[in-house]
């Protein structure tokens, strides 16, 4: 079904992106400026990857500041 006047939800998307060593402090206030989910890899997960979830351009401008 096509989306052709605007009013339906917002595609959200996944990126994982690598973090360098020691920039993980970063992570906090880029999740303070975007309106995306930041989560760390931490003892689940790889630590040096980050996941952002969330509307496109959110996640876009999350990836843009962690570059």
């Amino acid at each position: 079904m096509l989306n052709i006047d605007g009013n339906g939800p917002e595609e959200e998307i996944l990126s994982v992106l690598d973090v360098p060593p020691g920039k993980m402090g970063c992570i906090i206030a880029i999740k303070e400026s975007c309106n995306a989910e930041i989560l760390i890899g931490g003892p689940r997960g790889p630590p040096d990857k980050v996941f952002i979830i969330g509307p496109v351009q959110q996640v876009n401008k999350a990836e843009a500041i962690l570059r």
